[in-house]
């Protein structure tokens, strides 16, 4: 059941577009260098 699932997650081009798009959204946020000049501020 796994491996059939797992099968067709990787066979479906939709889900590698999907996680490039969420990648995207992740690097385009804030680094840690950024939360930590916010934490200093407080």
């Amino acid at each position: 059941m796994v491996g059939s699932t797992v099968e067709s997650v990787l066979a479906d081009r939709g889900y590698a577009r999907a996680a490039r798009q969420v990648q995207a959204e992740i690097d385009a946020l804030p680094g840690p260098e950024s939360t930590v000049a916010r934490l200093e501020r407080l």
